[in-house]
C-alpha cells in the first residue's frame, strides 16, 4: 500500500484510538484461520471458500505454494500467483472505510485442487469491535470524494455478515429439503476444513 507518511500514520491512529484512549496491544484482535483443501478430483464441482470480502483491516495469506486464491478483477476472476516464500496481503472492509474507498476490499475465493493438498493460513488484523468507531478520515474525504461511508463500529459490519451468512444457509437448507430429491451433486461437493484460533 502506497499511502504516504501522512494518510499511513492517519490509518494507523483510526485502527488503535478509541475517543477516551489509545487502544492498549492486548486489545486489537490477531485471527488465525488455517484453510485445509483436500484434493478433490471434480474441482469444478467443489466449494473451497466461497466468494468473500474480509471485514478486517488486514489479511495476511500464507500457503503451501499451491494455487487456488482467486480475485474478482474486472468482470473476471483472475488467479492470484503464489509464489514461494510469500504473503499475500488483502485490504479489508475496515481499510476501504477508513481510506474512504481508495483502497477497496476485494472479492476472493479459494479453490481446491485436482492433484494436491493445499493449505493456506490467514491471519486477520482487526480493531476492537466495539470502541473504536471507523469512518472516513479526513485525510481522505475532500469536495470532489465526499464521504461514502457511515460511522459504525467494527462488529456492525462482522454482525451484519454473520446474520447475512445464516440467512444464507437456512434458505439453502429450505431448499434442499423441498428439492425433487436429486442430491448427487452434493454428494460430490467437498467443503474446505477450517479452523480458527482466537
Amino acid at each position: 500500500l502506497l499511502l504516504g507518511t501522512d494518510r499511513g500514520d492517519a490509518l494507523e491512529k483510526a485502527l488503535t484510538t478509541t475517543t477516551t484512549r489509545t487502544v492498549a496491544d492486548d486489545d486489537l484482535l490477531l485471527q488465525l484461520k488455517i484453510n485445509y483443501y483436500p484434493r478433490c478430483p471434480q474441482p469444478e464441482l467443489a466449494v473451497g471458500v466461497e466468494a468473500h470480502t474480509d471485514v478486517s483491516a488486514l489479511s495476511f495469506i500464507l500457503h503451501n505454494g499451491v494455487s487456488g486464491l482467486q480475485v474478482l478483477h474486472g468482470a473476471r476472476w483472475v488467479t492470484a500467483r503464489h509464489e514461494p516464500g510469500t504473503i499475500i496481503v488483502d485490504v479489508g472492509g475496515a481499510l476501504e472505510i477508513l481510506s474512504n474507498g481508495r483502497y477497496i476490499s476485494v472479492l476472493h475465493s479459494g479453490l481446491v485442487n485436482r492433484e494436491v493438498v493445499r493449505i493456506s493460513w490467514v491471519v486477520f488484523c482487526e480493531p476492537p469491535p466495539d470502541s473504536v468507531l471507523l469512518h472516513p478520515l479526513p485525510e481522505f474525504v475532500t469536495e470532489g470524494h465526499p464521504a461514502r461511508f457511515t460511522p459504525r463500529t467494527f462488529k456492525q459490519p462482522v454482525d451484519r455478515k454473520l446474520f447475512k451468512k445464516k440467512q444464507q444457509h437456512k434458505a439453502q437448507a429450505e431448499e434442499e429439503n423441498g428439492g425433487n430429491g436429486d442430491h448427487h451433486h452434493h454428494e460430490l461437493a467437498m467443503d474446505a476444513r477450517s479452523l480458527v484460533l482466537l
